[in-house]
């Protein structure tokens, strides 16, 4: 997981730094990967809408949320945000503006992303991240939302998600001890944010 999506990506989200970039936010051009197919966001369809449940303690009374992607198909690594919403008091709702666009999807075909608060006043344009947010951070969510392209050929947890369309992300634990976790189908009613406990799933 790139190291700068805020210190939230390799102190709260507890990285590997052995399998991260080491530089900050890169300027390379994104990964030649395949967009989603036309069909999986059709222009009249309406945007995939997320909402949940916010938990954990200082939880703010209103507070802006963006869907942070996570992109490793190169070095360096880096962040993608793409997709808003908003929290008042426990519960939250978010939303994604069209189709996911090819710089937040990995080489892979494979793309996930999770859920960050911001305080009410924030305000983030689409793309790339850099550190600048990294102390603004109110909480994340420890699943994810997950999306494979039609033509993506992978394996393990990646595989088993459907190919083409958006869907959600159990985070489980890795087979031992150092090694990354892994994401199960899940609904997505369980991406649920933690405002103390503020760790997204380590599965890059």
């Amino acid at each position: 997981m790139p190291k700068r999506f805020l210190v939230l990506v390799c102190t709260v989200w507890a990285c590997s730094s052995e399998t991260r970039g080491t530089h900050p936010l890169a300027d390379a051009p994104p990964p030649v990967v395949d967009a989603p197919a036309a069909d999986a966001s059709p222009p009249d369809a309406p945007a995939p809408q997320y909402s949940g449940d916010v938990t954990g303690q200082a939880i703010p009374t209103e507070a802006n949320l963006i869907i942070v992607w996570i992109v490793v198909s190169g070095s360096p690594d880096y962040n993608y945000k793409f997709g808003d919403g908003s929290s008042v008091g426990s519960h939250y709702t978010a939303s994604l503006p069209g189709a996911l666009p090819a710089e937040a999807i990995n080489a892979s075909g494979v793309a996930v992303g999770f859920l960050a608060l911001l305080p009410k006043a924030v305000q983030i344009p689409e793309g790339k991240l850099d550190g600048t947010i990294d102390s603004m951070i109110l909480g994340v969510s420890k699943n994810g939302i997950v999306f494979r392209t039609a033509a993506s050929q992978v394996s393990g947890w990646q595989s088993t998600f459907p190919a083409g369309e958006l869907s959600c992300g159990r985070c489980l634990p890795g087979a031992t001890p150092s090694s990354n976790e892994t994401l199960e189908l899940a609904p997505c009613s369980e991406l649920t944010i933690n405002t103390t406990d503020a760790q997204a799933c380590n599965v890059f």
